[in-house]
């Protein structure tokens, strides 16, 4: 498999690549659990624009706990 430009630069700032299985969502749990709270951040009843909205969402995705107890 050969790397693009953003992978390279990716591994020249560490960052190293994780690869789900296609189709499979239970096997990216962390990026799923975006969804639901994005989802409603941008529902029409919430819509008071979509800078306020991206705010709103910003502002709840960095003060949750995504860690199930």
């Amino acid at each position: 498999m050969g790397l693009s430009r953003l992978s390279c630069w990716f591994a020249a700032l560490g960052i190293t690549p994780r690869f789900t299985v296609p189709g499979h969502p239970e096997h990216n749990g962390r990026h799923e659990r975006l969804h639901p709270p994005q989802a409603e951040a941008t529902s029409p009843q919430r819509r008071r624009g979509p800078e306020q909205a991206r705010s709103t969402r910003r502002a709840e995705y960095n003060t949750s706990d995504p860690t199930p107890r």
